[in-house]
């Protein structure tokens, strides 16, 4: 993985066979690796305490008042998505799994930040980011920040602007 990282940093951009990812128009595919998903998982609980009061009627019969009074109290956490393929295109990261699967375009991405066992990528507008468990994050990091960020050379160089006829 190093020499990988290393040849692409002189501009030799690798290209790999994706296998199970449809490529778009354009796309070409530069790593793939096998990956665990992490989904974000948020649960509901209501707290506090009911209160009544109960008023005989007689003949057996009473009535009832009473309320709850309390709060929702929201527990975040993080569930097993199963395991996949993680792809690194020139167009977005990719993980394909047979519970989940996840599209992240590189234009949406904010950040890529590694911890120990994986990585987590943050979206534009996401309420849940991903989190992809992975053998070497460091490694992985830095295919997408390469990915996403290919040389100037790489670029296509913008389109002049054609000069309209004068009116005179």
């Amino acid at each position: 993985m190093r020499e990988i990282i290393q040849s692409w940093e002189r501009g030799e951009v690798p290209t790999r066979q994706c296998n199970g990812l449809v490529l778009q128009k354009g796309e070409v595919c530069h790593w793939e690796e096998g990956a665990g998903l992490r989904v974000q998982k948020t649960t509901h609980e209501y707290v506090g305490g009911h209160s009544s009061v109960s008023i005989p009627l007689g003949h057996g019969v009473r009535f009832r008042t009473g309320g709850f009074k309390g709060h929702r109290v929201d527990h975040t956490g993080w569930e097993d998505g199963g395991t996949g393929v993680l792809h690194v295109t020139n167009e977005r990261v990719c993980f394909t799994g047979q519970q989940h699967s996840v599209a992240i375009p590189y234009k949406k991405m904010i950040s890529v930040g590694g911890f120990e066992g994986g990585f987590i990528v943050r979206t534009a507008n996401e309420k849940k980011p991903g989190i992809f468990i992975v053998r070497h994050p460091e490694f992985t990091t830095r295919f997408l920040t390469l990915a996403s960020n290919p040389a100037e050379e790489a670029k296509a160089e913008p389109k002049r602007r054609q000069k309209l006829p004068s009116l005179v």
